[in-house]
């Protein structure tokens, strides 16, 4: 054991009350003590006629090192490209997996990021968080980007990161993915045509009633559509 921390009293110090004064029974525990590892911490008393009682002992963890992601800490996902299509095939939702990671503990926290920028990320580019429980820390996590956030933040180039902050404090932070997202907004998209009317450049037409009267054919151009 090694002391921090001692105070003696006379029987002056006390002011005639029957304990010490309570700002004598807190002190500050210098930074050199405050090393990472388990820490057994005690405190004992010696009364005047020299009798000495410990207390008991209160086990502090200190930890200073952050949840260890891997040799290729980033998402995992199924594609590289994100389109309207794949959104309607997958639920309205694009799905990540966490890799496996060491030094994972329950009260672990996993955050999630969609961003412009592979570094640095910021608040505004949060998706989600959640606390992991016994049995799920240090194991695959699936994390979910949803279509509405993807949409909201536009066509291009963008990154998925994940950080994961363990009960400490300490955070450990992903490498990015890259991902396009090519969502066609669905309006405006150019109007049909009437393949037996004459059509005009901006949006009108007219039909002779002659050669409709078995029916007309709707033709929608093929850049209209989505690939697949």
């Amino acid at each position: 054991s090694s002391p921090v921390y001692e105070k003696e009293w006379t029987y002056d110090d006390w002011a005639g009350e029957t304990s010490p004064p309570p700002a004598d029974l807190f002190f500050d525990l210098e930074a050199q003590h405050v090393i990472h590892g388990i820490h057994e911490l005690k405190y004992g008393v010696t009364i005047f006629a020299g009798n000495y009682e410990p207390s008991d002992i209160l086990i502090v963890t200190i930890d200073e090192i952050p949840p260890d992601l891997g040799s290729d800490p980033r998402l995992v996902f199924d594609t590289t490209e994100v389109t309207n299509q794949y959104l309607d095939n997958n639920d309205d939702k694009l799905m990540g997996d966490v890799p496996r990671y060491s030094g994972g503990a329950p009260g672990d926290v996993i955050t999630w990021y969609w961003s412009q920028v592979p570094f640095p990320v910021v608040a505004a580019d949060k998706v989600d968080s959640r606390i992991l429980y016994r049995g799920e820390s240090g194991q695959p996590l699936p994390v979910e980007f949803p279509g509405r956030i993807i949409r909201d933040r536009e066509n291009g180039e963008r990154y998925a990161i994940y950080q994961v902050r363990d009960r400490a404090g300490n955070v450990s932070t992903a490498r990015e993915v890259r991902l396009t997202v090519n969502i066609r907004p669905p309006t405006p998209r150019r109007f049909p045509t009437v393949k037996e009317a004459n059509n005009s450049p901006v949006g009108t037409g007219v039909l002779n009633p002659f050669q409709g009267g078995s029916g007309v054919t709707v033709v929608v151009q093929a850049s209209e559509v989505d690939p697949g």
